[in-house]
């Protein structure tokens, strides 16, 4: 049982450890946390708006062509709020990122920024987690609070 809890607990970290990394590498790319990258602006080459069934979003799913290559993102968003803060349009401006090209967002619409710097703060929490996991002497918090809890 323990070996099978091991298996489990390093799966846990490993899964965590991914998560980490994405959340990070979107933080970073888009500039949440720090201006580190330089954004460059530019029009869609096509935009395409899907309905969401039974809800009122929609997909928006945009592309646009850097150098020869076309890139291409997505977002959900509420078609309401996204009308009213864009405008449904056949062209879109966007701003890139100049050293990761296939990283971008849709001016007037950051909102996907702020949720990678939430998930990155809430990674950090996680982490903090983990470290105490690793760090902490187990068995004498164990035998502490049993002790205390079966008096």
């Amino acid at each position: 049982m323990r070996k099978f809890l091991k298996v489990i607990t390093i799966l846990g970290y490993l899964l965590f450890g991914a998560f980490w990394s994405m959340t990070l590498y979107n933080a970073l790319t888009t500039n949440s946390i720090f201006e580190i990258f330089k954004f460059e602006s530019l029009k869609t080459t096509e935009v395409k708006y899907l309905d969401v069934s039974n809800s009122d979003k929609i997909i928006v799913d945009y592309s646009y062509e850097i150098g020869g290559n076309v890139y291409s993102n997505q977002i959900k968003a509420s078609k309401e709020a996204f009308d009213k803060k864009v405008g449904i349009k056949n062209e879109l401006p966007v701003k890139i990122n100049k050293s990761f090209p296939s990283v971008s967002y849709i001016v007037n619409w950051k909102l996907s920024t702020y949720n990678n710097l939430t998930l990155f703060l809430f990674s950090i929490f996680l982490g903090m987690i983990i470290f105490f996991d690793f760090g902490v002497d187990k068995d004498k918090w164990i035998s502490k609070y049993s002790s205390a809890l079966n008096n």
